[in-house]
């Protein structure tokens, strides 16, 4: 049976200025990662400041799984493990206007399941949600 990998929020928040990366030509990315169930009411003290972000996805439990982080130069692409065996990465496409655009791919055994663009200002965040055999949420800031 194949997997049902699908979008469910796509926000591209502005929420102030954070500290620009270490080189120009790079966008720096936080990538914080959440397992997301319906099992008990509560948010890992650890993702406090992404509740508004979290609240009503249609889960009732957060729990911070890890986070990573990595600077990345225009064409590259950085590979992350999200948890079991499901990957994603994160492909620096460019900079226009003081907004980073970049792909983010979600792999599930090996094979791509969710794949999505994303133009956001620096010093924003993002969040794609993944549900495959469990939920997982990609908190993606850029500075």
């Amino acid at each position: 049976m194949r997997t049902a990998a699908w979008l469910v929020v796509v926000l591209g928040l502005a929420v102030g200025l954070a500290a620009p990366p270490a080189r120009a030509d790079e966008a720096a990315f936080t990538v914080t990662i959440v397992k997301a169930t319906n099992d008990g009411d509560s948010i890992d003290p650890a993702l406090e400041q992404f509740a508004g972000l979290l609240k009503n996805r249609g889960y009732t439990n957060f729990t911070k799984i890890g986070t990573v982080a990595f600077a990345l130069k225009e064409k590259e692409t950085r590979k992350f493990g999200v948890a079991g065996n499901v990957s994603a990465e994160i492909e620096y496409l460019n900079e226009v206007n003081n907004r980073v655009a970049f792909k983010c791919r979600v792999f599930e055994g090996g094979r791509k399941a969710l794949e999505v663009s994303y133009s956001i200002p620096r010093g924003g965040k993002t969040m794609v949600v993944f549900r495959g055999q469990v939920a997982y949420m990609l908190i993606i800031e850029i500075r």
